[in-house]
């Protein structure tokens, strides 16, 4: 039997929806740190270097960008 659209459409958005939510986990995580290393409550690793070094250009974070969507657009 034929699949409807409605069920095609909420496999596609549940599926993008748990995509999402862990690129915007990852970044959440990723912004933290930062904040907490910039307070000299963490160490400044090379990850958060890395990340404060790309938002300062405007530009999308490697650690962001792997777990993200292609886009040509910066931030």
């Amino acid at each position: 039997h034929p699949v409807r659209y409605e069920e095609s459409f909420n496999v596609v958005f549940q599926l993008e929806t748990t995509r999402y939510n862990a690129l915007l986990k990852v970044v959440r995580e990723t912004l933290e740190q930062l904040i907490g290393a910039l307070k000299g409550q963490l160490i400044m690793s090379e990850m958060l270097e890395q990340l404060s070094d790309s938002l300062s250009v405007n530009k999308v974070p490697e650690i962001w960008h792997s777990r993200g969507y292609p886009s040509l657009k910066a931030l």
